[in-house]
Parts: structure tokens; C-alpha cells; sequence
């Protein structure tokens, strides 16, 4: 599954690819982040993470604004929360799966139940 996190209306904010890559390579030191070469692909940045022993796949998009996660619910949520921690409190932020069957705002408080339970099938 494919789930993303991206501000919910336009904005002037955009996250620097560089200042995003040393973030992840700080809590992640094993962490393999490339920078996109393909001038067509709509990222900048492609991110392999072993979380909590789970792979996760990620990239920034091209504009800064958006960070697409390709993984579990649950390790997508827990990435989902600490890029909340490196994006300025201001600036709101969804999370959010490609069908977009449903949203969660994401701000410091959002616990990854909260962010996991709207995209669990009861």
C-alpha cells in the first residue's frame, strides 16, 4: 500500500531534499537515500529504510511538498510521525493513502493509532 503525507491546501512551504536526507541519515544511519536522476520521474529524492525490521520505500516529489511511503500501515504511520517532527509545527500536514479513503491530520499529537485505525478493514 501506498500512503502519503502532504500539506492539505496550498503553501509557500517546501521541504529541502538536501536538509531532507541528512534528516532521514541522522535517525536512519543505515538508511540508503538517493538523489533521482530520471529527468522524468516526479521525485527528488528515493528513500530504502529497514524499519523496525520492516522495509519501507519512500520518496520526497520534485516541488517539496509531498513524501509518498510504500509499506505497512504501521511503519508508514511511525515515519509518518517523526516527519512531522522535522517539518515546522505551522504548517499543517495530512497523512493519507493514494485511494484517499480517508485522512488523518498529522500534528505532534497524533499518535499512530490514531494515524492506523481509519485504514484497518473491520
Amino acid at each position: 500500500m501506498v500512503y502519503l503525507v502532504s500539506p492539505p491546501e496550498p503553501t509557500d512551504w517546501r521541504m529541502d531534499p538536501t536538509e531532507f536526507m541528512n534528516a532521514v541519515l541522522r535517525q536512519w544511519p543505515d538508511a540508503r537515500v538517493r538523489k533521482v536522476t530520471d529527468p522524468r520521474s516526479t521525485a527528488a529524492l528515493d528513500v530504502h529504510i529497514d524499519l523496525d525490521g520492516k522495509r519501507l520505500d519512500g520518496t520526497l516529489s520534485l516541488d517539496g511538498l509531498a513524501v509518498s511511503l510504500e509499506a505497512d500501515v504501521q511503519a508508514s504511520a511511525r515515519f509518518a510521525r517523526w516527519l512531522r517532527s522535522i517539518v515546522p509545527s505551522t504548517q499543517p500536514l495530512l497523512f493519507y493513502d493514494e485511494g484517499y479513503t480517508a485522512d488523518v491530520p498529522l500534528t505532534a499529537e497524533t499518535t499512530e493509532e490514531q494515524l492506523t485505525r481509519p485504514f484497518f478493514v473491520h
